[in-house]
Formats: structure tokens, C-alpha cells, sequence
């Protein structure tokens, strides 16, 4: 053999490495890899840059009193490949929400008790392959989130890493996202709340924004009943709520339907959450 070598060193051998003779063809094909995962990644990191940045000067250009009045619908859909009946809850919501607060209106909603680990992740929507629907099994892709919100400490409020931020659900509400004064690449990011319980179960919730609410929508025109004064309601829906301990995603038993639940019972629920008109932190330190 005429090639020459390296000696390298372990430590219970040294083993000869031809350098000469390695494939040119695999070690491009290795270097092209990295070089594609380090460009998407760089890229992602912009992209979550970009959303902060956007959300920071959303919070600072935009004040909460001159939005008080606004109220969003969004659907909150269980996700549930094997469930025969869609779990959805339609709130109506206002649009200085504290994400927070939110997750606070999800357990009401879904009769969950909360008070486990939970995060929302923002992830870029891709320009689906056909014109079929996006499946209703579409679980978090970790590889397209471009940014999370969770509870953090009181010491930060928004957390970088190389792969993407993370903002605190106390510091931004509803409108740094789904406001008509944010740009459309963020408005249109695809919301998912990760409910994860002790033990082995995690609930996976999609939250879809479906635009502001009627500025004149009555409770009654709803047909549902509300306390006065209540800033939160549940305005539709589908499907039995499903224990949050369950190990299977099968209605519980004892329910006679799939499709029974009591909307006047999670508006109950909902009466009793309070929506602050500052930030959390500013609250506690009242």
C-alpha cells in the first residue's frame, strides 16, 4: 500500500487510518449533510430572531387599553388520531389574553385540573403538497418550531437558544401574535399547546385562530348563558371531555355518548378567570 497514514491513538490502541484511499464521493456526501443541517438551522434561528423581535415591538408600539374591547375566536382541537369524535372547544377570547391566562381557559374548557408541565409552540406552516386538507393527526414537529412560550422565572422574559426562543406566557398576549397589526408570516404560524401530565400521558392541543368576534355578539344571540361581565366564554364545540389521566384516548366510562358535554358547565368554569389588563409580573409586584 503507497498511501501514506496517520497514526491516531486510543487508549488501548493505535489503529492505522488511510487517508489517501478514503471514498472522496463519502466524505462529500457527509460534509454536504452537515453543511444542509447547520444552513436550515441557521436559517430557523433567523426566522425565530425575526418573530421575537416582531413581538417585541408589537408589545412596545401597541397598548392594552386601546385593545380591551377586541375579542378573538379560537378553536381548540384535542388531538386524537383514534377518537371517532373530534374533542373541540370554540372560545371567544380577548385579545389582551395573557398566554398565561389562556392555558387557565384550556383546562376550564377541557374540565382538566392544570397545575402540570405545559408550553405552546409556534411552528412555520408549510405550503401543503396538494390541495387535500392538513391531516387532523398533525401532531408538534420539534424540527419546524421556530419559537415556544412557556412559564419562565421572574428573572427573564424571553430565553434564546441556537434552535429557537423562548418567550414567557406572563409577558405576551394573544395580540403580539394574532393582532391584524402584525405582520402576516406570524399571524399565520401554526399554535400548539403540550399538555404534559405526571405519568406517561401528554395532550396535544392545535390552536387555530378563526378571526375577531362581532364587536355586537350577545351571549343570548348564542344561546348560551354567561355571568355578566364574564370576558371568556366557550361558544361551541364537540365531543365529550376526556379525562386528563387517562392512559388510552378512549371516552371515558361511564359517559352514554362521545358527543355529550354541558357547555353551561365550562362557561360556569370560565366565569371564575380573571383577565388582567397588565403584565403578570406587574401584578405580583402590586
Amino acid at each position: 500500500m503507497t498511501g501514506s497514514t496517520k497514526r491516531v491513538s486510543s487508549s488501548d490502541e493505535e489503529e492505522e487510518v488511510d487517508q489517501e484511499n478514503l471514498d472522496p464521493e463519502d466524505v462529500s456526501e457527509e460534509e454536504s449533510s452537515e453543511d444542509d443541517d447547520y444552513e436550515d438551522n441557521l436559517a430557523r434561528v433567523q426566522e425565530s430572531t425575526h418573530l421575537v423581535t416582531k413581538v417585541v415591538w408589537h408589545q412596545q408600539t401597541f397598548k392594552n387599553s386601546a385593545n380591551k374591547d377586541i375579542y378573538y375566536l379560537i378553536q381548540a382541537r384535542l388531538i386524537l388520531p383514534d377518537e371517532p369524535v373530534a374533542v373541540t372547544r370554540m372560545l371567544r377570547v380577548p385579545a389582551i389574553l395573557l398566554f398565561e391566562q389562556l392555558s387557565d381557559a384550556l383546562f376550564a374548557a377541557f374540565d382538566w385540573g392544570g397545575g402540570q408541565t405545559w408550553k405552546y409552540t409556534l411552528e412555520k406552516r408549510t405550503q401543503p403538497s396538494s390541495v387535500t386538507a392538513v391531516p387532523s393527526t398533525d401532531f408538534p414537529d420539534e424540527q419546524k418550531t421556530l419559537a415556544q412560550l412557556k412559564s419562565l422565572d421572574l428573572s427573564t422574559t424571553i430565553r434564546p437558544t441556537f434552535e429557537f426562543a423562548t418567550m414567557d406566557t406572563k409577558h405576551v398576549r394573544l395580540m403580539e401574535i394574532w393582532h391584524r397589526t402584525q405582520v402576516p408570516e406570524i399571524r399565520a404560524l401554526k399554535t400548539f399547546f403540550t399538555y404534559e401530565c405526571e405519568g406517561p400521558k401528554t395532550w396535544y392541543t392545535s390552536i387555530s385562530f378563526m378571526g375577531v368576534a362581532d364587536s355586537n355578539l350577545q351571549a343570548v344571540d348564542l344561546g348560551i348563558n354567561v355571568d355578566e361581565g364574564q370576558q371568556i366564554w366557550c361558544v361551541g364545540g364537540s365531543g365529550a371531555c376526556i379525562s386528563e389521566w387517562k392512559l388510552d384516548d378512549k371516552t371515558d366510562e361511564g359517559k352514554t355518548s362521545r358527543h355529550e358535554w354541558d357547555i353551561d358547565f365550562h362557561n360556569a368554569e370560565l366565569a371564575g378567570l380573571e383577565v388582567r389588563d397588565e403584565s403578570w409580573y406587574a401584578y405580583l409586584e402590586r
